[in-house]
């Protein structure tokens, strides 16, 4: 049998070898391509502090579905009421995630609060689940914005006023509005949205504290529910002319420089 010539023999080795080296790569690129990613949706989780003995906190969060992994959305961080309000409006918020208009997605941060812990202990573990959100999906540090109701609300406002930079909205509920939080709003630039669910008395009062805020700015506005139930009416959001509002445009400062970058 006639014997190959050693050229012949080195290029048709050279040749299984590329040939080797395209499969080899195709089936890892495969296998990538193919791996779980993020998980979308509504999610769940717990951050901890200070380890064992330490505090913990659950949350659940809304993920838009339908958007591009690389589309950077805003963030609502809800802080639902205490007692009662704990088991039916703790993760109510996720219901603007859910019914958002398809023009205007929102990422929905769900946290569940004890509100008899030390405040400052709550902060630090809201903020380390907001930075696990931020960490794994395409939010848009520039537009998020806090949420609170009944005792939330106080919350929310106060949230605002003592970080500036990392909020660049603030919806207050059906609470107490209080006035320091207020004078400093007058002072900034993030958009507050008021809401009240009551009295005729207290909707007139709402509406006059987002008109002090305001000041003619288009920055404050108020969404009132004479004779309404207490609850958090977040159907609301689903006005996609106020989401956006609320929201606001989309911003070119991003990580330190943007309202969530701390």
């Amino acid at each position: 049998m006639p014997r190959l010539p050693v050229s012949l023999l080195l290029s048709a080795r050279c040749r299984a070898r590329a040939w080797l080296g395209l499969l080899l790569c195709s089936v890892l690129c495969v296998g990538r391509a193919s791996a779980d990613p993020l998980p979308r949706g509504e999610i769940s989780g717990t951050v901890e502090h200070g380890g064992r003995g330490g505090r913990s906190m659950d949350y659940r969060a809304w993920i838009p579905p339908d958007v591009e992994p690389s589309m950077r959305v805003p963030m609502l961080v809800g802080l639902h009421g205490r007692s009662r309000h704990i088991d039916r409006y703790g993760f109510h918020f996720l219901e603007i995630g859910r019914h958002a208009p398809t023009g205007t997605p929102v990422i929905v941060l769900a946290p569940r609060i004890d509100w008899d812990a030390p405040w400052i202990e709550t902060q630090r573990l809201l903020f380390l689940a907001m930075a696990r959100i931020v960490e794994q999906y395409a939010v848009d540090e520039s537009r998020v914005a806090i949420l609170g109701f009944s005792m939330g609300a106080s919350s929310a406002l106060n949230l605002a006023r003592h970080n500036p930079r990392r909020f660049s909205a603030v919806w207050a509920a059906s609470g107490l509005f209080p006035d320091v939080a207020v004078q400093a709003l007058k002072r900034r630039t993030a958009r507050v949205l008021l809401s009240w669910s009551g009295t005729e008395g207290q909707c007139r009062r709402t509406v006059e504290v987002a008109r002090e805020i305001d000041r003619g700015r288009g920055l404050a506005r108020a969404v009132v529910f004479v004779g309404g139930r207490h609850e958090p009416h977040l159907d609301m959001f689903r006005d996609e002319a106020l989401l956006r509002w609320f929201v606001g445009p989309p911003s070119e400062l991003s990580g330190a420089d943007s309202p969530g970058g701390g």
